[in-house]
């Protein structure tokens, strides 16, 4: 069988028939028109903000993630991700809960989002429409309502930066003159980079795919600036490689995964170790970051070390972030995967929907040794 061919235009439309690689490359036009919804949004009547929760789930939560790492020079309170139901006990009036779901109908956002109502929470959502803007509208709660129709995980640019603009109008955060344009000018750079038109043999994303070919992509970073962008990388891998990949930072990977690594064995050699780099990490890490991957190298079956592009946070967390989504539809591609299906999400909530909806504890009370070990 002939190996499959990313340069071939007609190859790429039959293999991506529903275009998950033309969302990845518009992405920008994406985030434009985001950048406008976010200063049209409505601006919560709030008092005094002592911590921020952004709670959602998958593609809705990762821009959170990613907001959080981008405002945390500007931003003066905690930020928590959530991605649970029901919210953690300290979350009050003071707080500012911002709830996501692209679709409006994740049933865990959904949960946060009333428990946050009952405890006077200020509440602002963000969704395409579903229960949570039907919600939203019912009780007066500011709306920021996105174009839909994407897949969550495609929708990125509405999860993330309406919300960065909504924060610093509500002076919340003030994002640094020009950060959003460079972010959107260099998110508009890596398609030219990595977009379809540009050949295998100069094009990154194409290259590392290949190499990423029946090997289990293990991502590090350091546990700041690109932390949030290991972690996209890992859902992009998910869902539109339809492979396992794992994340982890450093310099915790130095306390404990390192001794892993003695007995990776052949599952060693098929990992591809993928190591996210950017200016800001602390000399300290980079040379962690450096002895770590000489000490396991020979362990892995490949290595490939990547820095962020840009001047500011936003544009070089985005550059990456570009990268990785870019990297996730090739390599689905070649493994002969349509990297816009999510055929299990899909079996789970069918098998969901037919069960009772209850955020409580289990009714039939402790199970603890009933199906597991004794």
């Amino acid at each position: 069988m002939a190996a499959f061919d990313l340069d071939r235009a007609d190859a790429l439309r039959a293999a991506d028939p529903e275009g998950m690689l033309g969302l990845v490359e518009d992405f920008e036009e994406q985030c434009r028109r985001a950048v406008d919804l976010g200063s049209r949004a409505p601006v919560p009547e709030r008092g005094e903000v002592r911590a921020v929760v952004m709670a959602g789930m998958g593609g809705s939560a990762i821009g959170g993630d990613l907001l959080r790492t981008c405002l945390a020079p500007v931003l003066g309170v905690p930020w928590v991700v959530h991605r649970d139901y029901g919210l953690p006990a300290w979350v009050g009036p003071d707080t500012l809960l911002l709830v996501g779901s692209y679709s409006g109908n994740t049933e865990e956002t959904l949960s946060a989002f009333e428990e946050g109502v009952r405890r006077g929470a200020t509440v602002v959502c963000l969704a395409s429409g579903g229960t949570m803007a039907e919600r939203a509208r019912a009780l007066g709660l500011p709306l920021v309502e996105v174009p839909a129709g994407l897949p969550p995980r495609a929708a990125l640019g509405y999860s993330f930066f309406p919300l960065a603009v909504l924060l610093t109008r509500m002076g919340l955060a003030a994002i640094p003159g020009g950060d959003i344009e460079e972010a959107l000018a260099e998110i508009g750079r890596s398609r030219v980079r990595w977009g379809r038109e540009r050949s295998v043999d100069e094009n990154g994303a194409k290259t590392l795919a290949h190499a990423l070919v029946g090997s289990l992509p293990v991502v590090y970073s350091a546990d700041g600036v690109l932390s949030s962008v290991a972690l996209r990388w890992k859902g992009q891998f998910n869902e539109n490689s339809k492979t396992l990949a794992y994340v982890n930072v450093f310099p915790e990977v130095d306390h404990n995964e390192i001794e892993g690594w003695e007995g990776a064995g052949e599952i060693g050699r098929r990992i591809h170790l993928i190591l996210l780099r950017d200016r800001e990490d602390t000399r300290r890490v980079q040379y962690r970051m450096e002895v770590t991957a000489g000490i396991i190298g020979a362990r892995a079956g490949g290595r490939t070390e990547v820095w962020s592009r840009g001047t500011g946070r936003m544009a070089r967390v985005f550059s990456l972030v570009c990268l990785g989504d870019f990297t996730s539809v090739y390599l689905a591609l070649l493994t002969g995967q349509d990297p816009t299906p999510v055929d299990n999400i899909g079996r789970l909530k069918e098998a969901l929907a037919g069960m009772p909806v209850s955020f409580g504890p289990d009714e039939d009370g402790d199970r603890t040794g009933k199906d597991g070990i004794q």
